[in-house]
């Protein structure tokens, strides 16, 4: 199926119907130690949602008007969760946050690794054109939850040195989902 990569843009602003991200849905069991997590390591605010519904929940802002949008479910609802690695852990595989700057993410980054969120490794991406054009630096998150996000910024060269990162290198073939796949239809 050949889709058309052509921005579909609003007629009267020539810009794209969709303008940035609204929000993404997090399950925890423990909405308190969650909230307390993403506000004690990335500084994220955390409004707590009083509106009658079954279970407890809210938002924690990620800027003006995106936010994670946190449930708190028990695993008999959810089911447990099962720690997987890249590309394994279902369609929506992880979220990304982004720091405000290098000294953001150096900060949030020792913040993880002082928590046991991260083991502290800087991944430095390739050039993404319009948006990270000297690279992309990522840091891995371990949630209390088992959930797998990441912080990320546009390289600078502000606070991170050549010898702090470590190149990006994607899962091999032999990992791969598809060769799973294949390996699987050939028995």
């Amino acid at each position: 199926m050949d889709l058309d990569r052509t921005p579909i843009r609003h007629e009267e602003r020539g810009g794209p119907f969709v303008d940035g991200l609204n929000h993404i849905a997090l399950i925890t069991t423990d909405l308190d130690r969650c909230s307390a997590f993403w506000s004690d390591t990335c500084g994220l605010v955390f409004h707590a949602e009083e509106d009658g519904a079954p279970f407890r929940h809210g938002m924690l802002m990620v800027g003006i008007g995106a936010a994670v949008h946190v449930f708190e479910l028990d695993e008999e609802i959810t089911g447990p969760v099962a720690v997987q690695p890249m590309f394994r852990r279902g369609r929506m595989d992880h979220f990304a946050l982004n720091a405000s700057d290098e000294q953001s993410l150096r900060t949030i980054r020792d913040r993880l690794v002082e928590v046991g969120a991260s083991d502290g490794t800087v991944t430095l991406f390739g050039s993404v054109p319009g948006f990270a054009d000297g690279g992309l630096l990522s840091v891995h998150i371990e949630d209390p939850d088992g959930g797998q996000s990441e912080i990320c910024c546009a390289r600078t060269g502000a606070a991170f040195t050549d010898d702090e990162l470590t190149a990006f290198v994607p899962p091999s073939e032999v990992d791969s989902p598809d060769h799973q796949l294949m390996e699987r239809a050939s028995h």
